[in-house]
């Protein structure tokens, strides 16, 4: 932008604080779904003490017991003002403050969390009332206020109906499992699975799912840390691996929560949807093991992924090729790069073509690029590239805000690293400061000169784009999608044993297990099921000592094939 090197220092000085000096740096798009229905606790912005509709975006002090809001118009009017007075030469910076809503959830600001008020009924009479209404036909009645009418496009995308659930083509090699279509599943939410839900007409890379992903060991520090009292859980590997206790017990909790609870599940009842049944842990560590919040993300699920599928490619396949979001590559622990291009947005006339296009690109990389146990995370690479002030109308910032969402709250414990490219330098202090403490060791912004280096610390050369420091050519949006993968991401293998298996696998292979121990009956489901999946010898070692004998670990390409499609392994002579 060609501007001096003291702007840096203005953009940190122009960060708004409360009264009690507190930075005021953390933003909401709106209430949460269950607030501000009463009216008992309204808000106002502390500078020009207007009301704050429940349905306007704020900022609000970083200290929890504060209450120090400030309307979206006064923080843009505050921080632009303070540029002016730091600098004359900041004032071009004044282009970015419409974007810092972006830049805060591309920070990993929690669009569903709020903390500094008790839980409120609903007029509806019922916590999740609000949400449910809208979820799934029969979930509840449909009367809606007018501030419900309000929702994003999201919230009113109409349901699927059965005559119209698409058929999937299915491979003779796929299967020595009995299983429905996976997208006859989501006609009802009791079939809906965790894992699924996309056609897919367009072939598959060669490379998507190859023996050095699929026989993946990670190490103990993938795992991520569990969580312990007094100290949130920072697991990465939740599925097919031995659970701690205290994690244990707060699934034992959110098991209780659902069966005094009668809206998610019928009352009485304490397993989890189906839909959400692997995610489980996911979601209560997101909730930071607070049961009420993770009800209320199990819902976002049912809303924001459940109610969307079936998604074909055929039907995406114009938006696919905009490149707005896409795979490319895996990093040297074989972790998929999700690259998001945000100046894209702008070539999508509606919100509800780009949440698809997210939705599906995102649950592509769970359904077919993801190994249990082994591989459950990705990379998300955000390119703020020619990001400016034209991109920042009400139509893309919801895109943005909502695809955050859904990559924060229903792909949950997923996203291992972020890392923001493109940021220009002098605001990039500024934004930092948007990083919630528990994740400034996992977003990371990127300075220009930085780039090459910070990448290919984490990936091989041949996995990245040349813009990202790598050696393959650069993307055209419409080249995209078929989305690409590359042999030997560890660096250590050869290519003749690159070729991907993904034609061997089945959807049972890449859900997984979760290893609750609730009831006998939760564990015996999962018993049944873990015998038919490729573990690593730690977790065959783990099963022993949950009483589960006789499960050996799949440590060779023979074993493998034994487990995961005995039809292919005797074809081949694997006896």
């Amino acid at each position: 932008f060609g501007l001096s090197p003291n702007i840096a220092d203005a953009m940190a000085s122009a960060a708004l604080t409360c009264r009690k000096g507190h930075p005021v740096n953390q933003f909401r798009s709106k209430a949460q779904f269950y607030r501000g229905h009463t009216g008992i606790r309204p808000k106002s912005c502390r500078i020009c003490s207007s009301h704050i509709d429940r349905m306007m975006p704020r900022w609000r002090c970083s200290h929890h017991r504060c209450n120090y809001y400030v309307c979206q118009e006064c923080y843009e009017q505050k921080t632009a003002a303070k540029l002016d007075a730091a600098s004359n030469e900041a004032k071009r910076a004044r282009l970015m403050t419409p974007l810092l809503p972006i830049l805060a959830t591309l920070a990993g600001q929690e669009e569903y969390e709020e903390y500094e008020e008790d839980n409120e009924e609903t007029d509806g009479g019922g916590f999740f009332q609000p949400c449910l209404s809208f979820c799934w036909p029969g979930g509840a009645d449909n009367n809606r206020s007018n501030a419900e009418e309000e929702q994003e496009i999201i919230d009113n995308e109409p349901v699927m109906q059965t005559h119209e659930i698409l058929q999937l083509d299915t491979s003779p090699q796929n299967n020595h499992r009995p299983r429905a279509l996976t997208c006859e599943l989501f006609a009802d939410t009791s079939t809906a699975p965790a894992v699924g839900g996309l056609v897919v007409s367009m072939p598959h890379s060669e490379y998507l799912l190859p023996p050095e992903v699929v026989m993946y060991e990670p190490e103990q520090k993938l795992f991520g840390v569990p969580f312990e009292s007094g100290q949130p859980g920072r697991r990465f590997i939740f599925l097919n691996t031995k659970l701690s206790k205290t994690e244990q017990e707060g699934l034992q909790e959110f098991h209780k929560a659902l069966e005094d609870e009668g809206l998610i599940t019928s009352l009485g009842d304490s397993r989890f949807p189906l839909y959400v049944r692997l995610h489980a842990l996911r979601v209560l560590q997101q909730a930071k093991f607070n049961v009420t919040k993770a009800l209320s993300l199990i819902l976002v699920h049912l809303n924001m992924r459940v109610k969307w599928f079936p998604l074909a490619d055929h039907d995406l396949l114009e938006d696919l090729k905009k490149g707005l979001m896409y795979w490319h590559g895996r990093d040297k622990q074989c972790h998929p790069c999700l690259v998001w291009r945000l100046e894209r947005i702008s070539q999508f006339r509606t919100k509800e073509a780009a949440i698809k296009v997210c939705l599906f690109v995102m649950e592509y990389g769970v359904r077919y690029a993801m190994v249990p146990g082994r591989v459950e995370n990705w990379i998300l690479l955000v390119d703020l590239q020619n990001l400016g002030l034209g991109h920042s109308t009400a139509t893309n910032t919801s895109i943005a805000k909502n695809a955050a969402t859904i990559l924060e709250a229903v792909f949950c414990g997923r996203n291992y690293k972020t890392k923001i490219v493109s940021l220009p330098w002098m605001i990039r202090n500024f934004v930092t400061s948007f990083i919630p403490d528990d994740k400034k060791d996992k977003v990371e912004f990127i300075a220009d000169k930085d780039r090459a280096k910070v990448m290919l610390e984490m990936f091989e050369p041949h996995q990245l784009e040349e813009i990202y420091g790598g050696n393959c050519q650069n993307l055209a949006p419409e080249q995209t999608y078929p989305f690409k993968f590359f042999p030997n991401a560890t660096g250590s293998t050869s290519t003749e044993d690159d070729m991907s298996l993904h034609m061997f696998t089945d959807r049972a292979f890449h859900e997984g297990v979760l290893w609750d121990t609730y009831s006998e009956v939760v564990k015996q489901e999962w018993i049944d099921k873990v015998k038919q999946q490729s573990l690593t010898p730690s977790a065959a070692e783990e099963l022993k000592e949950l009483g589960v004998d006789n499960v050996k670990p799949c440590q060779d390409m023979k074993a493998w094939f034994q487990i995961v499609n005995p039809k292919e392994a005797e074809r081949r002579g694997f006896q």
